[in-house]
């Protein structure tokens, strides 16, 4: 099958919310306190730059950026169990979409929950690397501080 990957459109959270991984829902949890299907459509808001993957009419993943101060921006995806059906052209189109961004910035970062290997997995993939383990959120969890920086992705 092929993906298409679009501009992110309000409406994409919530539709495509009920059928999240469930690493991705443990993680929304980990990190907020609770899960709402709020929690995307927030996050494409909030985005200054987001997209979603399409496969079937089907929204199976989101990702984007947002500039948190004019040299480094927060990077974050989510997705449902489809990814896999597509892996390696999500796994090439989020990296091209990667690079793209970092030209922008000095560095990308995330914190990306420690026990959601799917997300490492993905972090490391697209040349981030883990800085330090912290325990954050309202539940003092264990999340990894990602790092992406420009020089090293020339």
């Amino acid at each position: 099958p092929k993906a298409i990957v679009r501009p992110s459109e309000i409406g994409d959270g919530a539709e495509m919310f009920p059928n999240l991984r469930p690493a991705d829902k443990r993680e929304i949890i980990a990190g907020t306190g609770g899960l709402s299907q709020d929690i995307l459509d927030d996050g494409i808001r909030l985005s200054e730059g987001c997209w979603t993957v399409v496969l079937e009419d089907e929204p199976i993943a989101i990702y984007g950026y947002r500039e948190t101060d004019d040299k480094a921006a927060y990077v974050w995806m989510l997705g449902t169990e489809k990814i896999l059906d597509i892996r390696w052209q999500f796994l090439r189109a989020t990296k091209n979409t990667i690079n793209q961004i970092i030209k922008k910035y000095d560095s990308l970062w995330s914190l990306s929950y420690a026990k959601n290997t799917v997300h490492s997995d993905w972090y490391k993939w697209a040349g981030f690397e883990v800085v330090e383990t912290i325990n954050t959120g309202p539940f003092r969890l264990p999340f990894n501080y990602i790092l992406l920086t420009r020089d090293k992705n020339v």
